[in-house]
């Protein structure tokens, strides 16, 4: 049995390493299979439970804590998996509820995938890892639990290098032994997590819930929808279900028989509920969403889930650029350039790039006279707008090296000269509320029409 087992999670979340299981009672590796049994359809099992479903029934024993563990599940047909749950001993009836919430029709929304599973408190006595933790690694792991509950863990040895010097990561994978045995990624994330529980910050972790999805209206588990969902909605706003979900937010998927017709009016009307022009991977990336508020991400949500996939559009109009003008959503002589596509906002502005005619086309709805291109007073540099005042800039490739240079020397100048900076960045076009939040000191300081 390995010491650091692979944290690969099969049925109802539970470790496997070989032949040997996570015990749910002691949370030790030291489960093993002692029988097992199938029930047919309609076959009544040990508890009187009776289904029109394939079910095994196991029974495992713990080693470390002399527990016996009963493990019922379900076959789920369309998605070829077995579906349930182990319950620590005595076991009742109702410790296997193979009622509608784990039935083959509602098994994906029942079966949870990003559980949290504690790994218990011996690994956070490394030595060599506790000569360089400090209270800076504890607020981080703190703070991630408080931010994302049960998917906290999830890279978080990432999260934990870039706050610590290289060299002393390097220094520690070089000294202590355990790393030559083991992934030492997996060794800094089981103490992480060993931490975390030695010091108390797992007890804060709440109890998944189960919820009504907003699109589809079927009952689904917090905890059925896998990191990668939880990223993109935000661990509070968990109200849609993961068969919903996975046919929108992710790369290529969409209809690839979309009519002309179908194709201009999805994107007529995604432009009018954004209040911006929409880019060609929108709904994909993991911050599409984070910022809107529920009644505008089940709006949004509802016209993904009748997009056409990128290359429909492509094999339609050309390029997605094309398919915009096409659908009036831009004007006609728009270009695409080394910056993003160059379009005219509606006061006639040139606009570089789209998030600049989102802005632009903002200030001119509610009156706020601007400036385009303004000079720095120093350096060759121009802001995107100046209201009165104030300069306002789009960052819209924050992330580039030589572009966050830019960003800094910028900051420096405005700072130097006392000049008021308002930075925006692609998180704040999300939505036009959003904007209006950033840009209300604006919207209050005068510069109307």
């Amino acid at each position: 049995m390995s010491e650091y087992p692979p944290t690969h999670r099969t049925e109802r979340g539970c470790l496997r390493s070989k032949k040997v299981y996570q015990c749910s009672a002691c949370k030790h590796y030291a489960a093993e299979l002692i029988v097992e049994r199938a029930f047919q359809r309609n076959q009544p099992d040990s508890f009187g439970n009776v289904t029109d479903t394939l079910r095994k029934e196991a029974t495992y024993k713990c080693h470390n804590c002399n527990n016996t563990l009963y493990y019922l599940v379900s076959w789920n047909n369309k998605y070829k998996a077995w579906i349930g749950g182990v319950s620590a001993s005595p076991a009742k009836k109702s410790d296997f509820p193979v009622s509608k919430e784990y039935s083959a029709a509602d098994s994906p929304r029942a079966k949870p995938v990003s559980e949290y599973s504690p790994v218990g408190l011996k690994y956070a006595q490394n030595q060599h890892i506790l000569k360089w933790w400090n209270t800076g690694h504890d607020k981080l792991i703190e703070e991630q639990i408080a931010t994302k509950q049960w998917v906290w863990d999830t890279n978080i040895y990432e999260q934990i290098v870039q706050i610590t010097d290289p060299a002393i990561i390097d220094a520690w994978r070089g000294e202590d032994r355990l790393c030559r045995k083991y992934a030492w990624y997996n060794i800094l994330l089981y103490f992480a997590k060993s931490r975390a529980e030695q010091l108390g910050f797992t007890k804060r972790i709440r109890k998944a819930q189960w919820k009504k999805c907003l699109l589809c209206g079927e009952r689904f588990l917090e905890t059925s929808l896998a990191y990668y969902y939880v990223e993109r909605l935000g661990i509070a706003s968990l109200d849609f279900c993961a068969p919903c979900l996975q046919d929108i937010v992710f790369q290529g998927t969409g209809d690839n028989s979309a009519s002309e017709e179908n194709i201009c009016e999805y994107l007529r009307d995604l432009a009018g509920v954004l209040g911006r022009v929409p880019t060609q991977n929108f709904g994909e990336g993991k911050t599409d969403f984070l910022d809107m508020d529920t009644p505008l991400r089940v709006n949004v949500l509802r016209l993904l889930q009748t997009k056409p996939t990128i290359q429909r559009v492509k094999a339609v109009y050309g390029s997605w650029l094309n398919a915009l003008i096409q659908a009036h959503v831009l004007e006609d002589g728009a270009r695409r350039t080394s910056r993003g596509i160059q379009t005219i906002a509606r006061d006639g502005h040139l606009c570089l790039s789209l998030g600049e005619k989102t802005i632009d086309d903002f200030l001119y709805a509610h009156g706020i006279i601007h400036e385009k291109e303004p000079r720095y007073p120093e350096g060759n540099y121009r802001a995107d707008f100046r209201v009165g005042d104030v300069f306002v800039e789009y960052f819209g490739l924050v992330g580039d090296p030589d572009y966050d240079a830019k960003i800094i020397e910028k900051t420096r100048i405005c700072k130097k000269h006392k000049i008021a900076l308002v930075a925006l960045y692609p998180k704040d076009l999300v939505s036009q509320q959003k904007l209006e939040r950033v840009l209300a000191p604006l919207m209050l300081s005068g510069g109307r029409q």
